[in-house]
């Protein structure tokens, strides 16, 4: 069959190169991508991330093992005990409540088994656990326990106090009410009990021998375990009734103000934002930086490093808290009939393509090709332009300094099909399709004007 001839005008400027070596956490070019999908009974209600996998818990009491690199559910591990749902986590530590029993099963995220059975009191709640010990309150006592071999470690009465939160380390567990914060000592048993100066209303977070908290004076505490003592507390506008987290450098805050903070070890103010909206989830800490999820079904992400936020709009609202992993955060989306979606959410990588003229684009007359990439470090582009057999009428490579735009001359009417392939310094390769209609003007002219005369009655068109 005789091939199709097209004349290519190169327009060899330079590229804007960059020496960038990687491509921000998140740009303003983001993408949420369905990854997963269940219904009733085997959709996901809790999204866990351990070491590079994304793993979940079904209603049917299951945990998956979703394959980021397949696309697949690797394993499905049944769990023989109807579950209320995880507890507790530390970790690759995940205690399962029992539904049917005052016991828990302990399950080992990378193992993917489960540890062992623990038997509880009739009326309790677990607050942390790990490989060694768990702490649990039941009867307004807070106990601290070897559960390998069942040893009390430690016992001590709550004094009427509510506990918000339980923290077990290398050396020691730490247990927060709202005017305590208890210290028990792993190697002998040592139990400190210091008073608060400002009543707590959030859990805690430890970081470098000090406690974060949320206070009944609308601040956010700094207490330290080293010398018991108030550090100093940052007055908020609102109460700050959930877990302040760290992000980088930083202890990051979300009050009930719909505003973000970042704040300095030492106290001082590094940054805050409004989110222009309310809080529907807590907040994601990311490594550079912190997603907040809204009502409005915006997700905004505040880097910390450079205080600049993006924001992008989902499709569905989300169910659950979502995890990070590997530069990407993964959430629960809700689909029609209870179902449920894993979505995959985080930068865009590929490649924009405009055409000119955009719309008809006539035989024999030029098309003008401008190739954008998205999020790729020093591509090298390869152009192949197809015709309706799936022939190559045209094919060339673009290096990372030129500047890829190109002009094709069609020189048939027909449908084509334009694939980018793209290797650059951040990702093996990309391909990106678009498929276009070439028309062969004077036809199509012809065509229309004789079905105008017709249904106008004029006479046929010879």
């Amino acid at each position: 069959m005789r091939p199709i001839h097209a004349m290519l005008l190169l327009l060899p400027f330079l590229w804007g190169c960059t020496a960038k070596t990687r491509v921000p956490e998140i740009t303003p070019s983001i993408v949420a991508r369905p990854i997963y999908r269940a219904d009733e009974p085997s959709r996901p209600t809790h999204l866990m991330a351990q070491g590079s996998r994304l793993l979940f818990i079904t209603a049917d009491d299951s945990i998956g093992n979703y394959n980021l690199e397949s696309g697949q559910v690797d394993s499905v591990y049944h769990l023989t005990t109807p579950i209320v749902g995880p507890e507790v986590r530390n970790g690759p530590w995940l205690l399962l409540k029992h539904r049917q029993s005052p016991s828990w099963t302990l399950f080992n995220l990378d193992t993917l088994q489960v540890e062992k059975v623990i038997a509880g009191p009739a009326a309790c709640r677990a607050w942390a656990v790990d490989h060694r010990f768990l702490v649990y309150s039941e009867a307004g006592e807070l106990v601290c326990i070897d559960h390998r071999n069942n040893t009390p470690l430690a016992r001590f009465s709550l004094e009427g106090e509510e506990v918000l939160s339980a923290s077990i380390h290398l050396d020691r567990t730490l247990v927060l009410t709202r005017r305590a914060l208890v210290s028990v000592d792993h190697s002998g048993a040592a139990l400190n009990r210091w008073k608060l100066d400002h009543e707590a209303i959030s859990g805690h977070h430890f970081w470098d021998d000090a406690v974060y908290y949320g206070s009944e004076d609308r601040s956010l505490v700094k207490f330290s375990t080293r010398r018991p003592r108030t550090v100093w507390r940052f007055r908020l506008a609102m109460p700050l009734t959930l877990t302040p987290q760290r992000a980088g450098a930083y202890i990051v805050v979300t009050p009930q103000d719909n505003n973000i903070y970042f704040l300095k070890p030492n106290g001082t103010l590094h940054w805050w934002e409004k989110f222009d909206s309310t809080r529907h989830l807590p907040a994601l800490v990311m490594e550079q930086n912190v997603a907040v999820f809204l009502m409005n079904q915006t997700v905004k992400f505040f880097n910390h490093q450079t205080r600049k936020s993006t924001e992008f709009r989902l499709k569905a609202p989300l169910t659950g808290r979502p995890v990070y992993l590997n530069r990407y955060v993964y959430a629960l989306e809700r689909k029609e009939k209870k179902a449920i979606a894993i979505i995959k959410l985080g930068n865009l990588f590929g490649i924009h393509i405009k055409m000119d003229p955009p719309a008809v684009k006539p035989a024999g007359k030029s098309i003008a090709f401008e190739l954008s990439p998205i999020n790729l470090l020093q591509p090298r582009i390869r152009v192949t332009i197809e015709d309706a057999r799936r022939e190559a009428v045209f094919s060339t490579t673009f290096s990372p300094k030129n500047l890829p735009h190109f002009v094709w001359v069609p020189r048939e009417a027909g449908q084509y099909m334009l694939r980018l392939q793209a290797a650059s310094k951040n990702m093996d390769e990309v391909t990106v399709e678009k498929s276009f209609q070439v028309v062969d003007l004077v036809r199509l002219i012809h065509g229309y004007t004789h079905q105008v005369m017709q249904k106008c009655r004029f006479g046929r068109i010879r």
